[in-house]
């Protein structure tokens, strides 16, 4: 298979702009959209620094929950200790809930898509390989 070419990417990111700008109504399931095109079309151009840019959203989200997790359990302890606005933990532990579940979730989403676009370069690796065999 031949590189891409450059207005072949282009008309990529045009098209998904132009989708995004139309019927955007989540911000964040936008961004996921994005990033997913956009690692479609970096995956055409390189992939390897896609590899990077996943590896590095891993990392960035993991502390991020690691981060939340932490905060969670400070306020817990806290109101523990107080037994004061527990009606009130309750809400914020409830809002923190959906906010690890949404960091999990996209370590998950990235992590899928990075075992993708290793897998689709091994089997290229594999098929150059075998061309000059």
């Amino acid at each position: 298979m031949g590189e891409p070419q450059a207005v072949a990417v282009f008309c990529l990111e045009v098209v998904h702009r132009v989708h995004f700008s139309d019927g955007a109504c989540n911000s964040i399931a936008v961004f996921k959209q994005l990033l997913s095109h956009k690692a479609y079309s970096l995956w055409l151009a390189n992939p390897q620094r896609m590899m990077e840019v996943f590896r590095e959203q891993i990392q960035l989200h993991e502390e991020r929950l690691t981060f939340h997790e932490q905060t969670l359990q400070a306020k817990r302890s806290a109101v523990i200790a107080s037994q004061e606005n527990a009606d009130f933990f309750k809400l914020t532990e409830l809002l923190f809930e959906y906010t690890m579940g949404y960091e999990h979730n996209y370590i998950t989403w990235c992590q899928s898509a990075l075992r993708y676009l290793e897998q689709r370069k091994r089997i290229q690796e594999e098929g150059n390989e075998t061309t000059r065999q």
